[in-house]
């Protein structure tokens, strides 16, 4: 007699669903060693991060974030 394995239970919800992505995501950024924030800011600081973005073809706000620290910390010294 063979035991079948038991079955995960499968989120059924779009609520649900979200939740186990962002645990996963949660779980593959701290593997990796990255860091997640979430910064709060004003509107005209996020414009602004928006056209630093643009200005030096980088693919998100975040992207913006840690060039714009590298300079200030002096890892990045104004490369593009």
């Amino acid at each position: 007699m063979t035991t079948k394995p038991k079955a995960t239970p499968v989120p059924t919800t779009r609520k649900d669903l979200l939740r186990v992505y962002k645990q996963e995501q949660r779980d593959r950024d701290a593997a990796s060693g990255i860091s997640v924030i979430q910064p709060r800011v004003q509107p005209e600081t996020k414009q602004f991060l928006e056209r630093y973005r643009v200005e030096h073809g980088l693919n998100s706000i975040g992207a913006a974030l840690d060039k714009i620290a590298a300079f200030l910390s002096g890892k990045d010294k104004g490369r593009k």
